[in-house]
């Protein structure tokens, strides 16, 4: 990664382009007055102020020498003002003019008391001498392993799995007290590039009202936001466990009776919420380990990255091909709640059968285990014609319970 730096004043240290392209954007005008408030005290306590207010002046780029102190000021206003649009240059020239003081032996704020002041009037930087970071809600990758990761990066491990929406990592973030593990996923920016800055709102407001659904069942949201370059990310807890598709229950009617029933209570709960999955597989259902809790994963890909209008950010159908029933491919942008009944149905058979069945030529699941016969009747109203499919995720619970 190419750094850039000020000049030979101890600049800070940071990727190139932020330097032009305005990484975290203006700094607010009130930042800007403690800052030269700040000039007024190094200079007010040096024993030459016209030499503080120069050197200022040369690092935010005035560089002609003004005839008296006051002038000096007058002129260091504007360049300062100038700088303002970027809030990274400006605290760059700032910082760096402060040590070619300190070099001179003036006394000027430490990064310490520059960062709080950046975090008081919510600037995203934080300066790490000799690096300067962006710090936010919205954070950073690094690629681990890393030694002293600053707390607001996550540190990328290995791949846990990929999907059509972007890959989901094992990442790890440090604070003062403990190293605490997460699931990562990195979105793909794809569906952004039609309308980045209205889908960018959008992934941000939608964020918010899916941080706040809760349900045993599915897979919390700790944070999401979007990194430097636009790329969104979501963050959730790291479960120990294995997929729907590691997890043999074959014949066990039991299980597979308590898995379902919890896997569509947790989509009824989603469907009252007006959020549909459209994505589900056995790939994106998680057992936990320690109570074989169920949990539904990437619940909110389709409902983030997706238009509900009469615009949308995809033409094709959102799902894997094996789960997606036939109206859906007919018409990819059709959105109802019988795309998930129909997923789940193609699942329960998986996972008593051991494989996918066939619509066409549907075998009874009780050639696997003979108890597994009432659940024929069930799989089957799943797997019907959207106008005969059972209709919610609610009802087809319901007939789960009728077996027990």
């Amino acid at each position: 990664m190419a750094f850039t730096q000020a000049n030979t004043w101890m600049g800070l240290q940071y990727p190139a382009d932020w330097k032009f392209d305005g990484v975290v954007g203006a700094l607010p005008n009130e930042a800007h007055w403690e800052f030269e408030s700040l000039v007024r005290k190094i200079a007010s306590a040096h024993t030459a102020p016209k030499s503080v207010v120069e050197t200022f002046k040369e690092h935010f780029g005035a560089t002609a020498g003004s005839s008296s102190l006051d002038w000096a000021w007058s002129d260091l206003g504007p360049a300062m003002a100038g700088r303002l649009p970027n809030a990274v240059d400006y605290v760059d020239c700032f910082w760096s003019a402060c040590e070619e003081l300190r070099a001179d032996g003036a006394k000027v704020p430490s990064a310490r008391t520059l960062n709080a002041l950046l975090h008081r009037f919510a600037v995203p930087l934080v300066i790490e001498p000799p690096a300067l970071r962006v710090t936010s809600a919205d954070a950073r990758v690094v690629d681990g392993p890393a030694s002293t990761p600053p707390p607001s990066d996550f540190v990328r491990g290995r791949l846990l799995g990929q999907g059509a929406f972007g890959s989901v990592y094992h990442a790890t973030r440090a604070t003062s007290v403990a190293s605490f593990e997460y699931a990562l996923k990195l979105l793909d920016p794809s569906p952004f590039v039609a309308n980045r800055d209205k889908a960018a709102a959008r992934f941000r407001r939608e964020s918010a009202a899916l941080q706040r659904l809760q349900h045993r069942a599915i897979i919390s949201y700790i944070e999401t936001g979007m990194m430097v370059g636009d790329q969104p990310y979501i963050l959730m807890p790291y479960v120990e466990g294995r997929t729907l598709r590691e997890t043999s229950m074959v014949g066990d009617r039991a299980r597979l009776l308590f898995t379902f029933s919890e896997i569509l209570g947790g989509l009824d709960y989603l469907h009252t919420q007006q959020v549909l999955h459209r994505d589900l597989k056995p790939s994106n259902i998680i057992v936990r380990q320690s109570d074989q809790q169920p949990l539904i994963l990437d619940f909110g890909c389709a409902y983030l990255l997706d238009e509900h209008g009469e615009q949308t950010l995809t033409t094709a159908y959102i799902g894997s091909a094996a789960y997606v029933p036939p109206e859906v491919f007919a018409t990819p942008t059709l959105r109802h709640a019988k795309q998930d009944v129909y997923a789940c149905g193609v699942m329960l058979y998986e996972a008593a059968a051991g494989h996918r069945p066939d619509p066409a030529d549907y075998r009874s699941l009780q050639h696997v285990d003979i108890t597994l016969g009432p659940f024929d009747a069930v799989v089957l109203d799943a797997l019907a014609p959207a106008a005969r499919r059972i209709p919610t995720a609610r009802a087809f619970w319901e007939r789960l319970q009728a077996l027990h």
